[in-house]
C-alpha cells in the first residue's frame, strides 16, 4: 500500500472509490480529512502518472511535500519563468510578458541556459522537489532553473502546477508535449475557484496612463508612421475621456480600433522600445506594446468577452474580461481519462458540474467529522450588512457586539463581507476601544503586497497578548492561509460576501441567466457569496479537534436559500 500512514475514519473508503472510477470525480471533505495524501496515492496505485492543479504558484508544494513520504515516486512542483529566471534578477521586478521577452531574446547567450548541457540530472533525481529546491540547486550550479524543471518532468510522476497550465491554451501545449494525457489523472485542488479562474485567463486592461506613457514613447520617434500611431493614441485618450463621464459602462472593441495595420505599427515601435531597453540592461517594458497587444487581442475575441470603461479617482481603465467557464473548460476535462475535482465547498454538485462544464460524474462526499462539543455557533437576528453602504447605527451595533465577542481569551478573526464594509466599521474606533481591552490589533489592506501579509499573518498567530484580525471574505487570509492548533479559534462574519452590484457584476449574471436561465442568479451570485463566507469560517477549523466559535453576523444566513449552503458543521451547531 502506497499510503504512509494509518488510515483515518473515511480515508480507505475514499482510496477504494477512487481505485473503482474513472472519468469525473467530484470529493468534498472538510479540511484536516486528509484529501492531499488520499487522493494521491490513490491515482499512483492507479500507475497513473499525476498532473495536481492548484490555485495559485505558492499553492504547488502541498502535494510534493505528501509524495516525499512515499517510496520510490518522483515529482516536482512548477513554478513559471517569472519566479525561475536567474537572469532576470540582475534586472529587477518584472512582469511574466517581460521575462518571456528577455528569455527569448538573451536565450542564446544565457550562460543559465547553456550550462543545462552540462548538467547531472541524477543529482536533482534522488527526492521530489519542491520549487525552491530546484531553485536553490539550479542556483548553486548555475544552471537554469526554469528548462531544469522540464528535463525533469520527463522522470516525474506527479507534477504540481498553478491553473493556468492547465487552464490557459497557450501554456498547456508545453505540459501536453512532455505528459502523455491519455495516460494522465488530473487533479483541480479547491476547485470551487474555477468559477472565476476563467476570468482571469483573458484578463487585461490598458489605463489612461498607459496611453500618456504610449504618447511619450512614440514622441521619440519620427515619421508618418510614428505620426500616425501618436494620433492614434491622442485619439484614444479624447474617447476615454469623452466616454467616461459615466462611473462605468460597457462598451465594445470596434469603439475603438478598427484598423489592424494602426496596431501592427505600434507593435513594432513598442518591440523597438523594448529592445533597446534590453541592451541598456533595463526591464523591457514598452506602453505603446502592451496596447497593441491588449487590442490585437481583443479584435480576436468571441462576443460573450466583456469589455468594461470605467473611471477609478484620476485613472480612466478599458478592461477586458472572460465569463465563459463551462465553454472553455469542458474541452480540457476531456483530454483525460480520470480528472479529480476536490474541495471542502465543493457542493451543491448540480451548479458545480454546470458551471464547470461536465455533465456526468461520481459524487464522494465526507460529511463533518469536527467534535461538535468544540464547535459554537450564533446566528446574529438584529445585524445585517444589507444595502448600498453600512449605515453608523449598523455599523455601531457590530461595533459593540465584535467588542464583546472579543472579551473571550483567544485570537479572533474578524472577516468582513467587503474592504468597503470593513472600513465602514473601523470608522467607528473599534480599533482603539479593542487596544484598551488588551488586545492587539492586525489590519489587512487591500491591495497590500505578499510579504507584508506573510508578516502580519505570522506575527498574528504568535502574538501576545491574544491577537484580533481585522480582513475580508474577499482577501488572502480568507482562503490558503493556514491558522493551525489555537492560532484562530473565534471568527465573526461581518454580512454575506455577495459581489457588489456594479456593471462587471450585473453582465456577469446576464451572461449566467443566458446559459443557465432561471437558476443563473444562484449560480453566478448566491452560491459564490455563501462560499467566501465558508471559506472564512473554515479557517479555524484545520483537524478534527480543533475548537472553533463562531459568529455569522447577518440575519440572513437564516433563510433558507443561504443557510442550507453553509458547512454541515455550521448548519448542526447553530444555538
Amino acid at each position: 500500500m502506497i499510503f504512509p500512514y494509518k488510515p483515518r475514519e473515511g480515508q480507505e473508503e475514499l482510496m477504494n472509490f477512487i481505485k473503482e472510477n474513472d472519468g469525473n470525480i467530484l470529493i468534498e471533505a472538510p479540511t484536516g480529512f486528509g484529501k492531499t495524501p488520499t487522493v494521491l496515492a490513490s491515482l499512483l496505485e492507479k500507475e497513473y502518472r499525476i498532473l495536481w492543479a492548484v490555485r495559485t504558484g505558492n499553492e504547488t508544494d502541498r502535494p510534493i511535500e505528501e509524495l516525499k513520504n512515499m517510496e520510490d515516486f518522483y515529482g516536482i512542483s512548477l513554478r513559471g519563468k517569472k519566479d525561475m529566471c536567474l537572469l532576470a534578477r540582475n534586472i529587477g521586478e518584472m512582469s511574466y510578458d517581460e521575462v518571456q521577452y528577455l528569455c527569448s531574446k538573451r536565450r542564446k547567450e544565457c550562460p543559465y541556459y547553456e550550462n543545462l548541457n552540462y548538467v547531472d540530472l541524477d543529482y536533482f533525481l534522488k527526492s521530489p522537489l519542491l520549487y525552491s529546491e530546484i531553485l536553490k540547486k539550479a542556483e548553486k550550479y548555475k544552471i537554469c532553473p526554469y528548462f531544469l524543471q522540464f528535463m525533469l518532468i520527463d522522470f516525474s510522476d506527479v507534477i504540481s502546477l498553478s491553473y493556468n497550465y492547465i487552464l490557459h491554451p497557450s501554456l498547456i501545449w508545453v505540459i501536453r508535449k512532455r505528459f502523455d494525457f491519455s495516460s494522465t489523472a488530473l487533479v483541480i485542488d479547491e476547485a470551487h475557484n474555477l468559477q472565476y479562474a476563467a476570468m482571469n485567463l483573458n484578463h487585461d486592461e490598458i489605463t489612461s496612463g498607459s496611453i500618456e506613457r504610449g504618447m511619450n514613447e512614440i514622441s521619440e520617434f519620427e515619421g508618418k508612421n510614428a505620426r500616425e500611431v501618436w494620433e492614434f493614441l491622442h485619439a484614444l485618450e479624447l474617447k476615454f475621456s469623452k466616454l467616461s463621464r459615466k462611473r462605468e459602462m460597457r462598451v465594445f472593441i470596434d469603439d475603438f480600433v478598427n484598423d489592424e495595420g494602426i496596431i501592427k505599427r505600434m507593435r513594432n515601435f513598442g518591440g523597438r522600445i523594448r529592445s533597446k531597453k534590453l541592451q541598456e540592461g533595463k526591464r523591457p517594458s514598452s506602453s505603446l506594446y502592451h496596447i497593441a497587444k491588449f487590442f490585437d487581442e481583443s479584435l480576436n475575441m468571441p462576443e460573450d468577452v466583456y469589455f468594461i470603461l470605467r473611471r477609478e479617482k484620476k485613472r480612466i481603465i478599458l478592461e477586458r474580461w472572460d465569463p465563459r467557464a463551462s465553454e472553455i473548460f469542458s474541452k480540457i476535462w476531456k483530454m483525460f481519462p480520470i480528472v479529480i475535482f476536490m474541495s471542502g465547498t465543493l457542493r451543491p454538485y448540480k451548479a458545480f458540474k454546470n458551471i464547470v462544464g461536465i455533465r456526468d460524474a461520481r459524487e464522494f462526499t465526507i460529511s463533518s467529522f469536527y467534535r461538535k462539543d468544540r464547535i459554537r455557533v450564533e446566528i446574529r437576528e438584529n445585524l445585517t450588512t444589507k444595502g448600498n453602504k453600512l449605515s453608523k447605527d449598523m455599523a455601531e451595533r457590530y461595533r459593540r457586539d465584535i467588542i464583546e465577542f472579543a472579551k473571550n481569551d483567544f485570537n479572533i478573526g474578524i472577516f468582513s463581507a467587503s474592504y468597503r464594509i470593513q472600513k465602514s466599521l473601523l470608522k467607528t474606533g473599534i480599533e482603539e476601544k479593542l487596544k484598551e481591552e488588551g488586545r492587539k490589533i492586525f489590519v489587512e489592506e487591500e491591495g497590500m503586497r505578499g510579504d507584508k501579509g506573510r508578516k502580519i499573518l505570522d506575527n498574528f498567530k504568535n502574538s501576545s497578548p491574544k491577537g484580533i484580525l481585522f480582513a475580508t471574505c474577499t482577501g488572502r487570509f480568507a482562503e490558503g492561509a493556514d491558522f493551525p492548533g489555537e492560532s484562530l479559534v473565534g471568527i465573526y462574519i461581518v454580512g454575506i460576501p455577495f459581489e457588489r452590484l456594479t456593471l462587471k457584476t450585473r453582465l456577469f449574471l446576464d451572461y449566467y441567466r443566458k446559459i443557465y436561465g432561471r437558476e443563473g442568479r444562484y449560480y453566478g451570485y448566491t452560491i459564490p457569496a455563501i462560499r467566501r463566507a465558508s471559506q472564512s469560517i473554515g479557517r479555524a477549523l484545520r483537524s478534527r479537534d480543533d475548537r472553533g466559535y463562531f459568529i455569522l453576523g447577518d440575519y440572513r444566513y437564516l433563510y433558507p436559500r443561504y443557510f442550507n449552503l453553509l458547512p454541515e458543521f455550521i448548519r448542526e451547531a447553530v444555538d
